[in-house]
């Protein structure tokens, strides 16, 4: 690993999928490991990064394009290996998830799914997936942090530009005393994606609940 790149929320995210592609994956230069935001797959396509808000492809031997390379596609049984794998082979542990065309993952990385459901709820004819990688970045809520009086605060910005990242790092800051005062922090995280472990040690976390139903806890 170069020094100074941090790879392991890309290398984590990577060994969820089959061994074969993670092989792939984790080949792939430092670089580009260490600011890759998403991993795409589809049916009939190449994989695909999302890397600084852009689009790279991975070609044969690791290469990266600008443009999808049309060689070695991902069938639909490689997809839907990667769909079980990430399923942890228990598809209907994550009914609930799917429905809302997500899979909850370990780190808080969250899996969005494409595919057919069905009137019985479950997930079929899976086509795509979207892996999002979930990283920490120490320090990227300190000016946030030194404006914020109490209250309300929207966070808004558009897709990948790191709401999440910024929001998980202000309520880990917030529950650890950033300014010498521990605060009392209860973290709604519906889809697993803000506490990933590091809400902070003063906060209170409810995963997989609902907002209102987190709120009345």
């Amino acid at each position: 690993m170069v020094a100074g790149l941090d790879c392991g929320a890309f290398d984590r995210a990577a060994r969820l999928l089959p061994a074969r592609l993670a092989a792939i994956l984790l080949d792939l230069p430092d670089s580009v490991r260490a600011r890759a935001q998403e991993i795409r797959l589809r049916s009939g396509g190449a994989i695909a990064l999302t890397v600084g808000g852009e689009t790279r492809f991975v070609g044969r031997r690791g290469c990266m394009t600008r443009v999808s390379p049309g060689e070695d596609p991902l069938d639909d049984e490689t997809l839907q290996a990667c769909f079980l794998a990430l399923c942890n082979r228990s598809v209907y542990a994550h009914e609930s998830e799917l429905r809302q065309g997500y899979l909850r993952l370990p780190g808080g990385c969250r899996a969005g799914v494409c595919g057919t459901l069905s009137e019985s709820g479950a997930v079929r004819d899976v086509t795509s997936i979207n892996l999002r990688i979930a990283r920490s970045v120490p320090g990227c809520a300190d000016g946030l942090l030194r404006r914020y009086t109490g209250g309300g605060l929207l966070i808004a910005g558009p897709p990948g530009s790191g709401k999440t990242t910024l929001l998980r790092e202000f309520a880990r800051r917030l529950a650890d005393g950033f300014d010498g005062v521990c605060r009392r922090v209860a973290l709604v995280d519906t889809r697993g994606e803000l506490s990933a472990g590091e809400a902070g040690g003063n906060a209170d976390v409810l995963v997989g609940y609902e907002k209102p139903d987190g709120i009345e806890r």
